[in-house]
């Protein structure tokens, strides 16, 4: 018998037959599967199956024709995989060896084709329950689920690296879904997500997938692209569907995202790596609060670095890494009458880090709160030993979220008391201009409660840009410290100096002390020093060094610089 008769005998059966190739290409295609898929038997020859599929359902057929392709015949049972008559099917997967005969686990070379049968059971009334249904589609949105994303990834990626064009990931981070669930309950927010889910399906290709991750954070997967940029266009065509308002019960509900993109094979070699360059452009994306962002590697590494100081900063306690060091205040002769005292890290790979470095991520992992309470034991401590001395004074820097907490004062009172100290006025407290500013009632009331105790608030950082000088006057404060931007150009002209006289005089007006941090240079602490100024510092002086150093340079006697 001919191909005609074998192909003729194939096109009158009742069952769906397709064959296809190691790349998933159609290389034949019966006459049942060209009626269910709309498209004449010509057009689907040469074809990729996984661009004729619906993708919310075939991902479970795309893994057993992996396991197929190994030499393993196949079984599945599903709904729409092969038709798009909402029909449940029992599908076989045959692999095949070049010469056409089935393939066999004594067979030396793999399989070149796989036979695809399909056979229609809702019409004999079998089970219609579709198990693939449940293990990969998400019940909620109806996408497909977690589960299925690696299995779809790992698919395209292979249709890449054999010459497909570009792959995309979009990871999307749907936000204002807590609010919804909290105001109008988990009903209405899962039909919303699902309602968002069907948006997001509307503004992509039938060849695109649409995945579910986690809670409101979905994927979509983007293969065969022309180009990169196609990658934006699309972020940019969801982001403007999914942020279109939803009119419930005379409210506008706005559903709002980020969208972060991550290329293969440009940013990523496999499918793990892919998915977390597309969280890491996310992730960036939400804190930069852009709707889109592209992986970028510098930005990549520098969130990983965090993570990483993050992480060695929980075990600093531990290992006794963090130490105050301590910068001299001065006054107008140099000589030494006090010291802020400055946290430094002794990290074990890079050295001595200075605040710069790991306060912003101690404020953003709730870190900074022990960082505060060991520096208030530590300078207090410090400040008792050289009470015996010499009768000094140290600042401690405390942070805008400390300063906000209602413990604090009890806090600064129990370091007062482990250290013996017995004078209040000998410890003082620096906060910045602008986080007062920002938390004003609450700065407020916990420095009030300190002046109670003795305890005096210095405003650090005071410079252009901040708060008006009249505000100055109703804080509870009694030192301002004037930022070093102030006498950067210090010199230069004589309008400077008589600017920055003006801002001394305006301070002192409403009974406040002044100190000029910042001092670098001779000739600014000779101008420094005949303006009406109470204390300077700066590296001029001396850089902040550890106690034992300090109180070396103390007990030297003399005028810094030594």
């Amino acid at each position: 018998m001919n191909e005609l008769i074998f192909r003729s005998a194939l096109n009158t059966t009742n069952e769906t037959v397709v064959i296809v190739d190691t790349d998933l290409t159609i290389q034949f295609a019966n006459a049942r599967f060209s009626t269910q898929m709309q498209a004449p038997p010509e057009d689907l020859q040469g074809t990729s199956l996984t661009a004729v599929c619906e993708p919310d359902t075939a991902a479970t057929l795309f893994e057993h024709l992996d396991a197929a392709l190994t030499g393993a015949p196949q079984a599945l049972s599903g709904r729409n995989i092969l038709n798009r008559r909402d029909q449940s099917e029992q599908i076989t997967c045959t692999p095949v060896s070049a010469d056409g005969t089935e393939h066999t686990d004594d067979t030396e070379n793999p399989p070149a084709y796989v036979i695809i049968t399909a056979r229609n059971e809702t019409a004999t009334g079998r089970p219609d329950e579709s198990r693939h249904q449940m293990e990969f589609q998400d019940p909620v949105t109806g996408l497909l689920n977690r589960r299925s994303i690696r299995i779809v990834t790992d698919r395209e990626i292979t249709r890449a690296d054999r010459g497909a064009p570009n792959l995309a990931l979009l990871f999307i981070m749907l936000r204002n879904f807590k609010e919804i669930n909290q105001m109008h309950g988990h009903t209405i927010g899962d039909l919303l997500l699902e309602n968002t889910g069907i948006r997001i399906r509307e503004s992509v290709r039938k060849t695109d997938y649409v995945f579910r991750w986690e809670g409101t954070n979905l994927v979509v997967l983007l293969p065969e692209l022309a180009t990169p940029l196609d990658a934006l266009i699309v972020a940019e065509k969801i982001q403007s569907a999914v942020t279109v308002p939803y009119r419930f019960r005379d409210l506008d509900l706005a559903p709002a995202c980020h969208i972060g993109i991550a290329l293969y094979p440009t940013d990523a070699t496999d499918a793990e790596e892919l998915f977390n360059c597309a969280n890491s452009a996310v992730i960036e994306a939400e804190q930069q609060q852009q709707p889109v962002m592209h992986f970028d590697v510098e930005t990549h590494r520098t969130a990983s670095d965090r993570l990483h100081l993050r992480t060695g900063l929980q075990r600093a306690f531990e290992r006794g890494e963090l130490e105050l060091y301590y910068q001299p205040i001065v006054d107008h002769a140099g000589t030494i009458r006090g010291a802020e005292a400055l946290m430094r890290w002794n990290h074990p790979e890079q050295g001595l880090l200075s605040p710069g470095a790991f306060i912003g991520i101690a404020e953003d992992s709730r870190l900074i709160a022990p960082i505060d309470k060991l520096a208030l034991y530590s300078a207090a401590r410090a400040v008792v030993e050289w009470g015996a001395t010499h009768d000094l004074f140290v600042t401690l820097n405390i942070s805008a979220i400390n300063i906000s907490d209602s413990t604090l004062p009890i806090v600064v009172s129990q370091a007062m008391i482990d250290a013996g100290l017995k004078d209040p006025s000998r410890l003082k407290l620096e906060l910045t201009e602008s986080r007062t500013i920002e938390n004003r009632e609450y700065s407020r009331a916990a420095m009030d409660e300190l002046n109670t105790m003795g305890v005096d608030i210095w405003i650090d950082d005071f410079g252009p840009g901040q708060s008006s000088l009249s505000y100055l006057k109703h804080l509870p404060v009694t030192t301002v410290k004037i930022d070093r931007d102030f006498i950067a150009e210090l010199g230069r002209s004589r309008e400077d100096i008589d600017y920055l006289t003006g801002i001394i005089n305006t301070i002192r007006s409403r009974g406040k002390k002044v100190v000029v941090e910042g001092v670098s240079s001779r000739e600014q602490y000779e101008l420094l020093r005949t303006l009406p100024i109470d204390y300077l510092q700066g590296f001029y002086f001396s850089k902040p060094v550890p106690a034992a150093d300090f109180v070396r340079q103390v007990h030297a006697g003399r005028p810094l610089p030594l």
